[in-house]
């Protein structure tokens, strides 16, 4: 008889994260006959598989900000960002987690007869969607990885019939698919239907939004990576640019195919911006597939991110300039703004002033200096001293006058708050801070951890996958869907609170332009823009290094208003992006046990 063994600790904490709630008795060593007994040791397997998700998932203390190396620019961590020369992919690169999918799908079959026909179909459906996600985030890292699609066995088998060599990148992809495919097939519209669960189990509606996810991604790499022909690296790196049109294809009909799943965008009330920030609260009619969590095994997401008039730490996301102005206006223009100069500042009521004209959906994916959050928030610089302007000199500490004790005063005027501007962990550095996923009932006096549920999937993503593929197959000469395309960035725009409507002429003159801003702007902080530069290779024209920009607020006292100052972060020069790392190299440790595997190009 086979036997799998379970570890207490790692079951425990995977019901946590997981479409799971049992109780469930101490095991050490369960039988396959046990396991696969009844719903609940069936589901306890489960939740470690959906623990193992490699999902970025809010995990808490990411210091965006500090690490010369991140990817300020979209505000995503080197962790699952801008990888390094050297450095592996773990906890992504993990074929212990492919072995636990591949038990489940092999020996699980023997046993499904004891469970209604529907509810052993949505086991299987899990584990493939569960596998095909694991494959997707190997490949989008390392392009080809051996495939290994069934339970190895030592010593029953050698050393090399267990070793694999990478399979071709599209190969990868087409087996992510396929999985993808059987997903679809087997699992429920809805897991209340099977489960009696309704947070955070694959649908087959997720299962077909990670299907136009990966055929995305498999068409981009066709369309603009192919580099590698006729070297030694051909096929395991780059999908021939003959399947891009496949690809783009069956993106886009996955991506429609999900709006039969009931969802919709959130766009409850007048307040766009408020509006945005709902979507990230708890699950809504937007919501495809989240991580949930208990007040056990939550995250600290919201005590180490929300300012520091709440929480006593001010959050390790806070966006530069750079990022700011990449946004739109409420016309839909580019975004300007009206600072002025030392020489010639240009002078507000209050620092939002400056913000006045901005896109609603920008204000609901961050905080602004003085914008509500439990009460207006306080990013203040500090005070330039009666008798003195911009243009003096503002290293003078008699000029600029800042304080790190928050009950320091200036005439009475208290000089800064305490999320105020400044180098230490309670301070604020570039002038703005994350508002996304954080929840403004948060009382950070609470032993609770529980943070607002990670969004792995939303259904704007799903229109944004539409709309880019559809113009990727006219540039490839079907223009058959640019109608669905304009159709569908409009519904974004329109919910992101935005008076700009595209017109059918701008798409098929600056169509991809287009759909490329718009995720940028409605997907940030989601895991998603630094992937997306990966796989248009655009990653470093778009993240050149060098010094980045913050926007200081700084009341002057003569004028009795404040003045927003464009200051240079003299910290360090940030990485620009090196093309080599279009793909992470393999981990060392898996070349050293696999003479049959390749390293990736440059490393």
């Amino acid at each position: 008889m086979n036997r799998i063994r379970i570890f207490l600790i790692g079951c425990v904490s995977a019901l946590a994260f997981s479409c799971a709630d049992l109780d469930v008795p101490p095991l050490n060593i369960v039988s396959d006959d046990n396991l696969f007994t009844d719903d609940g040791t069936v589901r306890v397997y489960m939740a470690r598989l959906y623990a193992d998700m490699s999902l970025w998932a809010l995990d808490g203390r990411g210091a965006e900000w500090r690490n010369n190396n991140t990817n300020n620019y979209t505000g995503e961590s080197t962790t699952f960002g801008m990888i390094q020369p050297g450095s592996d992919n773990s906890p992504v690169w993990n074929y212990g987690k492919v072995r636990n999918q591949n038990y489940f799908l092999q020996e699980f079959p023997k046993y499904a007869d004891r469970f209604p026909k529907e509810k052993a179909d949505a086991f299987m459906g899990e584990v493939y969607f569960i596998r095909a996600h694991h494959y997707f985030m190997m490949a989008e890292r390392c392009g080809g990885v051996p495939l290994i699609d069934r339970v190895l066995n030592y010593p029953e088998e050698s050393i090399d019939e267990l070793t694999y060599p990478r399979s071709n990148e599209a190969d990868i992809y087409d087996f992510i698919l396929a999985d993808l495919d059987r997903a679809v097939e087997l699992l429920p519209v809805e897991a209340t239907a099977v489960y009696g669960l309704s947070d955070g189990c694959a649908t087959k509606y997720a299962a077909m939004g990670l299907k136009a996810r990966v055929a995305l991604y498999a068409a981009s790499i066709a369309k603009y990576g192919e580099k590698y022909a006729g070297t030694q690296y051909e096929g395991l790196v780059g999908i021939p640019a003959s399947r891009a049109q496949e690809y783009f294809r069956i993106a886009y009909e996955a991506a429609r195919e999900t709006e039969k799943g009931g969802y919709e965008l959130l766009d409850e009330g007048s307040d766009k911006a408020a509006n945005f920030t709902n979507i990230f609260l708890g699950k809504s009619k937007e919501t495809m597939f989240a991580r949930n969590w208990a007040v056990t095994f939550g995250t600290n997401f919201d005590g180490n991110y929300q300012p520091a008039q709440m929480s006593g730490y001010s959050s390790d996301a806070q966006p530069f300039l750079e990022f700011i102005e990449s946004f739109d206006d409420i016309d839909g223009n580019p975004l300007v703004l009206n600072t002025g100069t030392d020489q010639a500042p240009e002078y507000y009521d209050s620092p939002l002033d400056l913000f006045a004209n901005v896109e609603p959906r920008l204000s609901g994916s961050v905080i602004f200096p003085a914008a509500d959050f439990q009460g207006p928030v306080d990013l203040r610089k500090g005070i330039i001293a009666e008798g003195y302007t911009p243009a003096d000199d503002l290293s003078d500490n008699n000029v600029l006058i800042t304080a790190t004790d928050v009950n320091q005063h200036y005439r009475g005027m208290q000089i800064v708050g305490s999320s105020g501007i400044g180098l230490t962990r309670q301070s604020c550095i570039t002038g703005f801070l994350l508002r996304k996923f954080l929840n403004p009932s948060y009382d950070a006096s609470s032993t609770s951890n529980v943070s607002s549920p990670w969004l792995e999937m939303r259904y704007a993503e799903m229109l944004l996958i539409r709309a880019e593929a559809a113009i990727e197959l006219n540039t490839l000469g079907d223009g058959s869907l640019m109608g669905d395309a304009l159709t569908q960035l409009n519904r974004i725009k329109a919910r992101a609170g935005s008076n700009k409507r595209y017109t059918a002429a701008e798409l098929a003159n600056d169509g991809i332009r287009i759909v490329r801003r718009e995720r940028k702007m409605e997907l940030y902080y989601e895991d998603k823009t630094y992937w997306d530069m990966r796989r248009w290779r655009t990653a470093e024209q778009d993240m050149q290094g060098g010094r980045k920009h913050m926007l200081w607020p700084i009341y002057v006292w003569d004028e009795g208003k404040y003045y927003m100052k464009r200051a240079e972060d003299t910290r360090g020069n940030y990485n620009a992006f090196n093309p080599v790392w279009y793909y992470n190299p393999i981990p060392a440790d898996a070349i050293s046990k696999n003479s049959k595997i390749i390293q990736n190009p440059g490393y």
